[in-house]
Protein backbone atom coordinates (compact mmCIF):
# COMPACT_ATOMS: atom_id res chain seq x y z
CA UNK A 1 0.00 0.00 0.00
CA UNK A 2 2.96 2.70 0.94
CA UNK A 3 3.52 2.69 -3.01
CA UNK A 4 0.51 3.20 -3.90
CA UNK A 5 0.44 6.22 -1.51
CA UNK A 6 2.13 8.25 -3.67
CA UNK A 7 0.77 8.23 -6.81
CA UNK A 8 3.47 9.49 -9.18
CA UNK A 9 6.32 7.37 -7.82
CA UNK A 10 4.58 4.22 -8.29
CA UNK A 11 4.18 2.19 -11.83
CA UNK A 12 0.68 0.73 -12.69
CA UNK A 13 -1.23 -1.93 -14.99
CA UNK A 14 -3.51 -1.86 -17.40
CA UNK A 15 -6.23 -2.02 -15.01
CA UNK A 16 -8.73 0.55 -14.50
CA UNK A 17 -11.77 1.24 -11.82
CA UNK A 18 -15.29 3.08 -12.18
CA UNK A 19 -17.72 3.45 -9.43
CA UNK A 20 -20.04 4.86 -7.23
CA UNK A 21 -20.49 5.52 -3.38
CA UNK A 22 -23.06 6.59 -1.04
CA UNK A 23 -22.18 8.52 2.09
CA UNK A 24 -24.19 8.76 4.98
CA UNK A 25 -23.09 10.93 8.02
CA UNK A 26 -24.45 10.04 11.38
CA UNK A 27 -22.82 12.24 13.92
CA UNK A 28 -21.27 15.96 13.86
CA UNK A 29 -19.60 17.61 15.97
CA UNK A 30 -18.90 21.15 17.21
CA UNK A 31 -15.73 20.86 15.48
CA UNK A 32 -16.69 19.69 12.20
CA UNK A 33 -15.41 16.18 12.77
CA UNK A 34 -18.05 13.55 11.37
CA UNK A 35 -19.08 9.91 11.52
CA UNK A 36 -20.75 8.52 8.94
CA UNK A 37 -21.06 4.99 6.81
CA UNK A 38 -20.35 4.57 3.21
CA UNK A 39 -21.22 1.64 0.80
CA UNK A 40 -19.81 1.74 -2.91
CA UNK A 41 -20.20 -0.21 -5.98
CA UNK A 42 -17.62 -0.42 -8.54
CA UNK A 43 -16.47 -2.38 -11.84
CA UNK A 44 -12.45 -3.30 -12.05
CA UNK A 45 -11.66 -4.12 -15.79
CA UNK A 46 -8.55 -4.22 -17.64
CA UNK A 47 -6.64 -7.72 -16.99
CA UNK A 48 -10.19 -9.24 -16.57
CA UNK A 49 -13.24 -8.15 -15.01
CA UNK A 50 -14.57 -8.09 -11.68
CA UNK A 51 -17.97 -6.59 -9.45
CA UNK A 52 -16.56 -4.96 -6.56
CA UNK A 53 -19.21 -4.12 -2.76
CA UNK A 54 -17.57 -2.43 -0.33
CA UNK A 55 -18.79 -0.55 2.63
CA UNK A 56 -17.56 0.30 5.73
CA UNK A 57 -17.19 3.60 8.58
CA UNK A 58 -16.35 7.07 7.20
CA UNK A 59 -14.37 9.22 9.65
CA UNK A 60 -14.26 12.55 8.40
CA UNK A 61 -11.32 15.13 9.99
CA UNK A 62 -11.98 18.80 10.63
CA UNK A 63 -11.81 20.77 7.47
CA UNK A 64 -8.77 22.97 6.64
CA UNK A 65 -9.97 26.38 5.61
CA UNK A 66 -7.55 28.58 3.64
CA UNK A 67 -9.09 31.94 3.77
CA UNK A 68 -11.74 31.93 1.06
CA UNK A 69 -10.08 30.29 -1.46
CA UNK A 70 -10.83 26.48 -0.58
CA UNK A 71 -11.54 23.51 1.85
CA UNK A 72 -9.15 20.31 2.16
CA UNK A 73 -10.79 17.70 3.98
CA UNK A 74 -9.08 14.52 5.33
CA UNK A 75 -11.24 11.61 5.65
CA UNK A 76 -10.79 7.78 6.15
CA UNK A 77 -12.82 4.82 5.13
CA UNK A 78 -12.37 1.34 7.31
CA UNK A 79 -14.88 -1.47 6.41
CA UNK A 80 -15.25 -4.60 4.06
CA UNK A 81 -15.05 -4.95 0.15
CA UNK A 82 -15.91 -8.32 -1.74
CA UNK A 83 -15.57 -9.11 -5.58
CA UNK A 84 -16.90 -11.56 -8.03
CA UNK A 85 -13.22 -11.64 -9.30
CA UNK A 86 -9.24 -11.05 -8.46
CA UNK A 87 -7.70 -9.62 -11.08
CA UNK A 88 -4.18 -8.67 -12.42
CA UNK A 89 -2.23 -8.47 -9.24
CA UNK A 90 -4.65 -9.77 -6.48
CA UNK A 91 -5.18 -12.78 -8.88
CA UNK A 92 -1.29 -13.24 -8.81
CA UNK A 93 -1.32 -12.43 -4.62
CA UNK A 94 -4.09 -15.24 -4.26
CA UNK A 95 -1.94 -17.91 -6.14
CA UNK A 96 0.92 -17.11 -4.43
CA UNK A 97 -0.48 -17.45 -0.59
CA UNK A 98 -3.20 -19.86 -2.00
CA UNK A 99 -5.43 -17.54 -0.85
CA UNK A 100 -9.19 -16.26 -1.53
CA UNK A 101 -9.81 -12.51 -2.32
CA UNK A 102 -13.57 -12.48 -2.50
CA UNK A 103 -13.53 -10.71 0.91
CA UNK A 104 -10.59 -8.58 2.00
CA UNK A 105 -10.57 -5.57 4.28
CA UNK A 106 -11.35 -2.23 2.79
CA UNK A 107 -8.83 0.87 3.66
CA UNK A 108 -9.35 4.19 2.27
CA UNK A 109 -7.90 7.15 3.13
CA UNK A 110 -8.82 10.30 1.32
CA UNK A 111 -8.20 14.39 0.60
CA UNK A 112 -10.87 16.52 -0.77
CA UNK A 113 -10.84 19.42 -2.02
CA UNK A 114 -14.05 22.42 -2.42
CA UNK A 115 -14.57 25.73 -3.26
CA UNK A 116 -16.38 27.78 -1.86
CA UNK A 117 -18.07 29.03 -5.07
CA UNK A 118 -19.53 25.56 -5.32
CA UNK A 119 -20.65 24.12 -1.90
CA UNK A 120 -21.71 20.93 -3.04
CA UNK A 121 -19.26 19.47 -5.56
CA UNK A 122 -16.02 18.10 -4.02
CA UNK A 123 -12.62 16.86 -6.10
CA UNK A 124 -11.27 14.02 -4.22
CA UNK A 125 -8.19 12.09 -4.32
CA UNK A 126 -8.32 8.51 -2.77
CA UNK A 127 -6.17 5.04 -2.26
CA UNK A 128 -8.86 2.59 -2.39
CA UNK A 129 -6.78 -0.33 -1.06
CA UNK A 130 -8.03 -3.76 -0.31
CA UNK A 131 -6.16 -6.57 2.07
CA UNK A 132 -6.25 -9.49 3.76
CA UNK A 133 -4.35 -7.87 7.01
CA UNK A 134 -1.01 -10.16 7.06
CA UNK A 135 -3.69 -12.88 6.24
CA UNK A 136 -6.52 -12.70 8.77
CA UNK A 137 -9.26 -13.14 5.86
CA UNK A 138 -8.96 -15.10 3.01
CA UNK A 139 -5.50 -15.88 3.35
CA UNK A 140 -4.39 -13.10 1.70
CA UNK A 141 -1.84 -10.78 3.00
CA UNK A 142 -2.41 -7.94 0.61
CA UNK A 143 -5.13 -7.98 -2.62
CA UNK A 144 -4.71 -4.38 -4.32
CA UNK A 145 -4.72 -0.95 -4.51
CA UNK A 146 -6.11 2.11 -6.99
CA UNK A 147 -5.41 5.54 -6.79
CA UNK A 148 -8.65 7.22 -7.84
CA UNK A 149 -9.79 10.57 -8.28
CA UNK A 150 -13.36 11.52 -8.68
CA UNK A 151 -16.11 13.65 -8.35
CA UNK A 152 -18.66 14.09 -5.22
CA UNK A 153 -21.56 16.04 -5.40
CA UNK A 154 -23.65 16.38 -1.97
CA UNK A 155 -27.42 16.72 -2.51
CA UNK A 156 -28.89 19.48 -0.15
CA UNK A 157 -25.73 20.29 1.72
CA UNK A 158 -25.58 24.18 1.22
CA UNK A 159 -28.63 26.81 1.15
CA UNK A 160 -28.30 30.22 1.08
CA UNK A 161 -29.60 32.03 4.16
CA UNK A 162 -29.40 35.89 5.69
CA UNK A 163 -26.69 35.58 8.27
CA UNK A 164 -26.46 38.51 11.13
CA UNK A 165 -23.25 39.41 12.21
CA UNK A 166 -22.26 42.39 15.01
CA UNK A 167 -23.94 45.80 14.27
CA UNK A 168 -21.37 48.52 13.20
CA UNK A 169 -21.39 52.03 14.07
CA UNK A 170 -22.01 54.28 11.13
CA UNK A 171 -21.32 58.20 11.44
CA UNK A 172 -24.17 58.75 9.58
CA UNK A 173 -26.74 56.28 10.49
CA UNK A 174 -26.39 55.63 14.10
CA UNK A 175 -26.60 51.47 14.32
CA UNK A 176 -26.82 49.21 11.41
CA UNK A 177 -26.81 45.57 10.93
CA UNK A 178 -24.32 44.47 8.41
CA UNK A 179 -26.46 41.26 6.66
CA UNK A 180 -24.68 39.07 4.56
CA UNK A 181 -25.20 36.10 2.38
CA UNK A 182 -23.68 33.03 3.85
CA UNK A 183 -23.67 29.17 3.65
CA UNK A 184 -25.63 26.64 6.28
CA UNK A 185 -25.03 23.14 6.49
CA UNK A 186 -28.42 21.28 6.14
CA UNK A 187 -29.21 18.55 8.40
CA UNK A 188 -28.78 15.13 6.74
CA UNK A 189 -32.51 13.86 8.27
Amino acid sequence: MGESAIPFSVSYTDNSIVGLAYDRELFRSQKDTAVGVQIGVADRFGDGNSGELWGGIHLHATPIRISGIATIRPSITIGLSAVTNAIAIERERAIEHQGNPHLLFYFSPEIAFTLPRFPNVVLVFQLHHRSGLYEILGRMKEGSNADVVGLRYHFGVARHRTCEVPQRVSALHGFQPDLKPCYARMPSS
